[in-house]
């Protein structure tokens, strides 16, 4: 019996998005903030043409970032995927490819010296946007993962976000404590709000979307809102 052909890397990110459409297609329609950004977010990467390749397609192989396959917060993406498959089927299928992927992401690091135990627990890589297989004008989409009790501190960025729950975590905001939203959920931050998250007693794993207006720089998360956003391990 003959067996499936193998999906390349790009294939793999392009099955991503398509998984990300799907999920938040679904989401309650209504006035809130979180469902409108859902909204734009997927009708913006459904458009035609819209998606595109990128110089960084390297970013999908693993000798793009040597080092990244070594980083021990990686060994945790797995149990990250297991806890996602207790969630809603949209949702579990978007953490199993993102597994699917693996270190053949292109993973980064934010640049955090004096807080050795967050930058040994925490990994982003971006999936579409500088660095990522594809690009995009004006969604960027990538994913975090943190160890168990690591804490993504305070940082905050121009482009208003939607964060997509894969795991168990807590998340919080200016003006609000701690909440935990729970698989599945979103998240939403407005531009520039301050805001943080962290991991409970397992990893905590999410996908967060970006809408980047015209005028604003391209950042990922905990990057400062200045600084041009680059394929880095230093830079997040």
């Amino acid at each position: 019996m003959d067996q499936a052909p193998t999906k390349t890397p790009d294939e793999r990110v392009r099955h991503l998005v398509r998984l990300l459409i799907e999920a938040l297609s679904v989401t309650p329609r209504d006035s809130t903030p979180t469902s409108a950004l859902s909204e734009r977010i997927a009708a913006s990467l459904s458009a035609p043409g819209t998606l595109r390749e990128t110089a960084a397609r390297a970013a999908v192989d693993p000798a793009a970032d040597p080092d990244a396959t070594g980083w021990p917060v990686l060994g945790h993406l797995d149990a990250a995927v297991r806890t996602a498959s207790t969630g809603p089927a949209r949702v579990a299928a978007v953490a199993a490819a993102i597994g699917e992927l693996g270190t053949r992401l292109s993973w980064y690091r934010r640049d955090e010296p004096r807080r050795p135990e967050f930058m040994a627990g925490h990994a982003n890589a971006w999936i579409v946007g500088p660095g990522g297989a594809l690009d995009h004008d004006r969604v960027h989409v990538g994913v975090t993962l943190l160890a168990p009790h690591v804490t993504y501190p305070d940082h905050h960025h121009r482009p208003e976000e939607l964060y997509v729950v894969l795991s168990d975590g807590q998340w919080r905001r200016a003006g609000q404590g701690w909440t935990t939203p729970g698989i599945g959920a979103r998240v939403h931050h407005p531009p520039d709000v301050v805001h943080a998250m962290r991991a409970s007693s397992e990893p905590l794993l999410a996908l967060w979307c970006l809408w980047v207006e015209p005028d604003e720089a391209r950042v990922g998360p905990g990057r400062p809102a200045q600084t041009k956003a680059t394929p880095s391990r230093r830079a997040r």
